[in-house]
């Protein structure tokens, strides 16, 4: 009669096979057949063996301490030149535009950014005497609508704004140095933004503009009147600044001057300094 070694009630072998969790070792005492044994040890081995190697893996992986983040520093003999956006603070020329067309731009400026009128930005803000009703503020809901028996006939926002906006030529742009080279307006070109025209040095795709030597007398240099005298905007809803913004970007990105822009006063001489960082995604096995 065929007998089994380790398996009576009581070895310790039978007892932890019997009694563990794992599947395999109960399965492989509990058989009936010496077939069924043989299947479920070959299986509890090939799992067993499969755990291991992964194990091991992860070690492997763990203690080979694999860079996640690689920096490295080139040195080349020529960069690509960034674009150069530049905006004027003031939209629109005091001897460009009439009157109405003042008018209208004064409303619609107030009206989009949420004001009545001249009246309220005169306002102060001693709340100890304020007054709804001497503010203007009653109890009827305020007036929002747009005047439209003062708007020019024909009017267009978009061609007065390239009209009679900022413009640069020479007047305008006074001094103007590419890696000590005389530069010029046609140089430069144009791009509506919210600050209405603004002109873009090295804004061809087509004709990149490249810089051998670092340092600012090998870079842009520009000197811009920003013509004060022709401000128009007032508070509310204009601009209570004067100067330029400019912002140095990508060729291959519209200029975000409103939200990335670096201001510049009148009578300031500015530096701006800027890198080539290029990020590259590599798999990495981890």
């Amino acid at each position: 009669m065929a007998t089994y070694c380790s398996c009576e009630d009581g070895a310790l072998d039978y007892e932890y096979a019997s009694s563990t969790s794992l599947h395999g070792p109960g399965n492989i005492i509990n058989a009936k057949r010496p077939a069924h044994r043989a299947i479920w040890v070959v299986l509890f081995l090939a799992a067993f063996s499969v755990a291991v190697w992964q194990i091991t893996e992860r070690f492997v992986a763990y203690f080979s301490y694999n860079t996640v983040t690689s920096m490295k520093v080139e040195f080349k003999d020529e960069l690509d030149f960034p674009a150069v956006t530049i905006c004027n603070f003031n939209k629109y020329q005091l001897s460009k535009v009439t009157p109405s067309e003042l008018d209208y731009i004064n409303e619609v400026l107030e009206l989009s950014a949420g004001f009545l009128g001249d009246d309220v930005g005169e306002l102060g803000f001693d709340y100890d005497d304020y007054d709804d009703e001497a503010a203007g503020f009653g109890p009827e809901e305020p007036d929002y609508s747009l005047n439209v028996s003062a708007i020019p006939a024909n009017f267009d926002l978009a061609d007065l704004t390239l009209n009679a906006g900022f413009v640069l030529d020479e007047a305008t742009l006074q001094e103007c140095k590419w890696r000590g080279k005389r530069c010029y307006a046609d140089n430069f070109t144009h791009v509506f933004t919210s600050y209405g025209n603004c002109w873009t040095f090295n804004g061809d795709d087509k004709k990149r503009l490249k810089q051998t030597i670092p340092g600012s007398g090998n870079g842009l240099y520009l000197v811009i009147d920003v013509q004060q005298e022709q401000y128009t905007e007032k508070p509310p809803g204009g601009n209570s600044d004067a100067g330029l913004k400019f912002l140095v970007h990508p060729l291959s990105e519209p200029p975000k001057i409103d939200s990335q822009g670096t201001a510049v006063q009148p009578g300031t001489h500015v530096y701006a300094s800027i890198q080539n960082i290029l990020v590259s995604l590599s798999s990495v096995r981890v």
